[in-house]
């Protein structure tokens, strides 16, 4: 209900708790994806989000991917079986190529996305070096689309899985696909290696600063302490004598 999803929208652009929202199979239409645009725009803590099984088509995803154009947020996008083609598939991978949150995004069951399709997600896939997942499964790709991604994915280092399941594509080209995903996969665990030797690294180096902070800091209250009591015992000392 196009009414009820405008309610919905709005009071979610103040959302501070909810991360996921998931509206797959709603009967949602071509005019839905301007209202979640403006959702999109405002919301920053949505990080999943799932339309599948909409019809959205070309003029909905056209709106939709205006809204992801202003969310830094959103890391996981579900547009599976929304009725796109290649004209859809065009307006995503335009996004793709600026967008630097998105980590998985489902296009199965767009059967009308085809090989000219794939051409315009794969341009896109050279520049875009955050998703890690796509799915493309009975996106209509044959070999020649499954080829064109081949390409792309000798420049592209972040995909480490890509599904195209029901595309009959070529085995030798999916075996090639699956060579590259696997190469991004070792470089990916590699740099993730890296980075916790590092963080480990900068975490021994924050305990040993703190531990000679500490140590300064209890060396100065106990030269503080013996300082005050020397005092003490010399007022005392005065008093005694005074006596």
């Amino acid at each position: 209900d196009y009414m009820n999803l405008d309610q919905i929208c709005n009071g979610l652009k103040e959302n501070k708790c909810f991360v996921k929202l998931d509206l797959s199979q709603n009967r949602l239409d071509e005019d839905s994806g301007a209202v979640i645009a403006a959702l999109l725009a405002d919301n920053k803590v949505i990080t999943s989000l799932d339309l599948s099984g909409n019809e959205l088509t070309n003029d909905g995803v056209k709106g939709l991917v205006e809204g992801l154009k202003e969310n830094k947020s959103l890391t996981e996008l579900g547009l599976s079986e929304v009725s796109i083609g290649m004209q859809g598939a065009k307006q995503i991978a335009a996004m793709l190529k600026d967008n630097t949150t998105l980590a998985k995004l489902a296009l199965n069951g767009n059967d009308k996305i085809g090989a000219r399709g794939a051409e315009e997600i794969a341009a896109a896939l050279e520049h875009n070096n955050t998703l890690v997942y796509l799915e493309l499964s009975n996106t209509g790709l044959g070999t020649p689309g499954a080829e064109v991604l081949l390409k792309a994915l000798k420049k592209n280092k972040s995909l480490m899985q890509v599904c195209l399941q029901d595309n009959r594509v070529d085995s030798k080209v999916l075996d090639k696909i699956d060579d590259l995903l696997d190469n991004n996969y070792d470089d990916m665990s590699g740099k993730v290696k890296a980075a916790l030797a590092a963080r480990s690294k900068r975490r021994a180096a924050d305990l040993e600063a703190r531990k000679k902070t500490n140590a300064a800091r209890l060396k100065a209250e106990e030269e503080q302490r013996k300082k005050e009591m020397a005092e003490r015992q010399k007022q005392e000392a005065a008093e005694r004598i005074q006596r």
